[in-house]
């Protein structure tokens, strides 16, 4: 089975695209020529696709304010763009809500290795770079319609796309006659010790500093950051899938030691079990105490009305107006890792398209949210490796809630000197000495 890109004609056999008048045009109930998905075989519509769709050709060319009119080029575009992923979902057995950014990596890959149809040929970066914005705007318009909840990593799915024109090694120079398989290998970028050091202050006090009067910016970019450093969470699940009682109700007695909770909220999934370390616990506890417990305070104190106590562990904070005390967005997890980064010059160059196509040089941060979770995974491999577990990758594929076993083997292809400085900061970490 397949997909096929149609455009909408509801006089097809009597009236061609092409010699359709401005009148007939006009008529039409949906914008006449739209591209869309069609399932081959059932002739199955998926409707999220056709609501993003929909979206770009209600809007109106600049040059031709007719209503009849929509940005062609665009919208051929994105449709090839969502053929391509729908094919990679139905080969995967996945729904839209299922998408994640280890289906996303899958789906770059096969990208990357296979040509094109038309030519032949390999397919263009440029190609893949706009399938990857038009899957992402896809599924921003999709969640925001409430047809999917998928909050992929934004921050790696933007590498992603600028990684295949550029590939840079963790030092930050860029490299160059790269193939697909150097492409997945580059892409897992662990977090070295010397990095860390230099990250943890820029993203802001522990609750403990915090509660010491030591420094009174928010915890909660360093609270989350470290959850995900340690215990391989997604962003996803550190913002919407932890749970204040769930946490609250942990007793911690030995804070190296593995507790066992249920997250509510993860990719594709209702939930899933995860393990965390007993400091993550106190560290969550003390932010629930303390700048939680403020910031649930100042939003009562508001009295909005739709507002309503959140059961996440993580809320918005006192400086975010009327969003207050509300859940927290993976987004505003993102955003709060990169700008550490951006504050303290730990970039990469990389390339974007403003609005007149001009390409411009700019500086992203050189590690995303995600590289958190590469860490933990390479951490956990490297554990147990050294334990001697006959199975080491099966062990990370259940820690990291994986579906694929091919999605936890890509942690065993970066050289085994950058797993040992991973292994040297992940034991410093859960020990507490990288606080310092």
């Amino acid at each position: 089975m397949a997909y096929v890109l149609q455009r909408f004609n509801p006089w097809a056999g009597d009236v061609s695209l092409a010699h359709a008048g401005p009148e007939l045009r006009a008529s039409s109930v949906l914008p006449f020529g739209m591209p869309f998905l069609v399932e081959r075989d059932t002739r199955h519509i998926p409707i999220p696709a056709l609501s993003y769709q929909l979206s770009i050709c209600d809007v109106p060319t600049r040059k031709h304010r007719d209503a009849s009119t929509f940005p062609v080029n665009t919208a051929l575009a994105s449709g090839r763009a969502l053929k391509s992923l729908h094919e990679q979902l139905q080969l995967e057995r996945m729904t839209e809500a299922e998408i994640d950014d280890e289906f996303l990596a899958d789906w770059v890959g096969d990208m990357v290795a296979t040509v094109s149809d038309q030519t032949g040929r390999p397919l263009q970066r440029s190609t893949i770079t706009n399938r990857i914005h038009f899957a992402m705007a896809f599924m921003q318009h999709a969640n925001r319609k409430g047809l999917i909840d998928v909050h992929v990593d934004r921050d790696s799915a933007l590498r992603l796309a600028w990684g295949v024109d550029h590939l840079y090694k963790p030092d930050g120079t860029r490299m160059h006659g790269v193939n697909a398989s150097t492409l997945r290998r580059d892409m897992i970028r662990p977090i070295l010790l010397s990095e860390w050091r230099r990250i943890a202050p820029a993203l802001g006090p522990t609750p403990k500093e915090q509660a010491m009067g030591r420094d009174q910016r928010s915890c909660r970019p360093r609270v989350a950051s470290e959850i995900a450093l340690r215990d391989g969470l997604r962003a996803c699940e550190v913002a919407e899938g932890l749970q204040v009682d769930a946490i609250m109700g942990i007793t911690v007695t030995d804070p190296d030691a593995d507790y066992e909770l249920m997250l509510t909220r993860t990719k594709g999934r209702a939930g899933r079990k995860a393990h965390l370390r007993g400091h993550s616990i106190l560290n969550s506890q003390g932010y629930a105490r303390g700048e939680r417990a403020a910031c649930i305070a100042a939003a009562k104190a508001r009295g909005l009305g739709d507002w309503v106590e959140p059961t996440e562990l993580l809320v918005n904070g006192l400086g975010s107006g009327r969003n207050v005390g509300r859940t927290v967005q993976p987004t505003t997890l993102e955003r709060d890792f990169g700008q550490s980064q951006l504050s303290i010059g730990m970039t990469v160059e990389g390339t974007r398209r403003v609005g007149d196509g001009r390409l411009v040089t700019v500086r992203r941060p050189l590690h995303s949210f995600h590289d958190l979770r590469h860490t933990a995974a390479l951490w956990q491999l490297h554990e147990a490796i050294r334990r001697g577990d006959p199975d080491p990758v099966a062990m990370v594929q259940v820690i990291l809630g994986h579906r694929r076993r091919s999605s936890a083997e890509v942690y065993l292809q970066p050289d085994r000197s950058i797993v040992q400085q991973v292994g040297d900061l992940m034991r410093r970490l859960i020990k507490g000495l990288a606080d310092a």
